[in-house]
């Protein structure tokens, strides 16, 4: 994960002085490398609730087919920023 494109994103967005939620089990399990920077969430729910804005940075397969209905009422803004091409 140290190595992935989505930690470049993420750290590039703490350098601009966003404050970071993420969603990724994975992460969570090996600790995370950004953790203490960055707020893990247990839902993708919970990681885009009242947030300005969404990052997709993975391909999971739970990703492609997103409900936008659910995601819109989530969010504060409707900025997503697919970084899959999903």
């Amino acid at each position: 994960m140290g190595e992935s494109p989505a930690v470049f994103c993420v750290e590039q967005f703490l350098r601009a002085g966003l404050n970071v939620r993420t969603y990724d089990p994975a992460a969570i399990e090996r600790g995370g490398c950004l953790d203490g920077t960055v707020t893990f969430c247990d839902s993708a729910s919970k990681a885009a609730s009242q947030a300005h804005s969404l990052a997709v940075l993975t391909d999971w397969q739970e990703f492609r087919h997103p409900d936008f209905k659910c995601i819109a009422a989530w969010l504060k803004r409707w900025v997503i920023f697919d970084g899959r091409n999903l």
